[in-house]
C-alpha cells in the first residue's frame, strides 16, 4: 500500500465513510479510491486531489504534499529547547498556525498523550512554554498541522448541514413514502439519497464561503 493510499484510506476512515459514500461525495469512482488505497493505481492527479480533499474536509494543499507533489515544511526548530527559547519570538505565527485546528490538536493531544490543555491557542501556547516535560514528539505534531482555508467548513457549517439536510429529510417524508419511479424506496435508496443531498448541501456552503468571504480574511 502506497503512503498515499494509506493517508487517504485512513481520512476516510476516521470520518466514518465508506468508499462508496466518498465516491459519491467526490464524483471519483469508487473503483479509482479503492486501486489508491491498495497502492494497485499511482498518485491521482491534482484535479482529483483536489476532489478528494473537497469532499473529505481537508486541506487541498496537505493532500498534494502527501501526494509528493509539494515539499514538506521543514520545522524551523531543531529541538524543543529552541522551540521553547525562540517561541516568544513566533507568538503570533505559533498562534495563527494551530487556531484553524484548535479542535484536532485537543482531541490529539488527549487521545494519544492523555494531556488536556484548555481550548484557546493562548493556553496552548503557555503549555508548551512553561512544560519542560513536553516532548518533542509532541511538539512536532503541533508545528505540523496544517493551517485549513478559509473555505473549509467549521462544527458549526457540519451542524447547520445536518440540520438543515434533517428538516429536508423530514419534509420529503412528511406527507408520503418516499417514492421512485412510483415505487418506495427502500433503506439503501434512502440512504443514497441523503448522502447526495448532504453532499449538495456541503458544496454550496463552501462554495458561499468562497464567494462570499471577504478577501481581507482568506487566506
Amino acid at each position: 500500500m502506497s503512503e498515499f493510499g494509506t493517508y487517504l484510506r485512513k481520512l476516510r476512515e476516521n470520518r466514518k465513510m465508506s468508499i462508496n459514500q466518498l465516491a459519491l461525495y467526490s464524483g471519483v469512482s469508487a473503483p479509482q479510491i479503492s486501486r489508491v488505497e491498495t497502492g494497485s493505481r499511482g498518485v491521482p492527479k491534482p484535479e482529483t486531489i483536489k476532489k478528494l480533499a473537497l469532499a473529505l474536509n481537508v486541506d487541498y494543499e496537505n493532500l498534494m504534499q502527501v501526494a509528493g507533489y509539494t515539499n514538506a515544511t521543514k520545522s524551523p526548530f531543531k529541538n524543543l529547547k529552541d522551540f521553547i527559547k525562540n517561541i516568544s519570538l513566533n507568538e503570533n505565527e505559533f498562534l495563527d498556525k494551530i487556531k484553524p485546528d484548535i479542535d484536532n490538536i485537543l482531541d490529539k493531544l488527549q487521545e494519544t498523550h492523555n494531556i488536556k490543555i484548555d481550548p484557546t491557542p493562548k493556553d496552548i501556547l503557555n503549555f508548551c512554554k512553561n512544560n519542560e516535560s513536553i516532548t518533542l514528539e509532541i511538539l512536532n505534531e503541533l508545528e505540523q498541522i496544517p493551517t485549513k482555508p478559509y473555505y473549509m467548513l467549521t462544527k458549526k457549517d457540519e451542524k447547520d448541514i445536518a440540520e438543515r439536510l434533517q428538516q429536508m429529510m423530514d419534509d420529503l417524508e412528511s406527507d408520503s413514502s418516499l417514492a421512485f419511479m412510483g415505487e418506495p424506496m427502500n433503506e439503501e435508496d434512502r440512504e443514497l439519497l441523503r448522502i447526495s443531498l448532504e453532499n449538495t448541501l456541503r458544496m454550496s456552503k463552501q462554495m458561499a464561503k468562497k464567494k462570499f468571504t471577504p478577501k481581507k480574511y482568506r487566506k
